[in-house]
């Protein structure tokens, strides 16, 4: 089943940022096989990010729950809203086309 997850960062933690960020990267390459589509969501700069979407491959949203726990930003406490819906893709454009 697909899980959509919506992750935005606290604004008073976006200092953490830098020094998680390998940690962050390195999870989810680690766990490939779980996610269909992955991004962040650019700041007002466009330098940096405020939080980001996965749409995941799991069994439930409980495990969807556990894989965003799991991620080092959100051990770090960086994370501020989070939202996990179940997802029916419907279309998806080859990436390319998303520029």
């Amino acid at each position: 089943m697909a899980y959509v997850a919506i992750i935005f960062d606290r604004p008073d933690r976006q200092h953490l940022r830098p020094a998680h960020q390998e940690a962050h990267y390195n999870y989810l390459k680690e766990n490939q096989d779980l996610i269909l589509l992955r991004g962040g969501f650019p700041n007002e700069s466009g330098v940096g990010f405020i939080g980001g979407m996965l749409v995941l491959d799991v069994s439930s949203r409980e495990a969807a729950q556990a894989f965003v726990a799991n991620d080092p930003f959100a051990q770090a406490g960086m994370q501020g809203e989070v939202t996990i819906v179940h997802f029916t893709p419907a279309h998806c454009a080859a990436i390319e086309c998303w520029r």
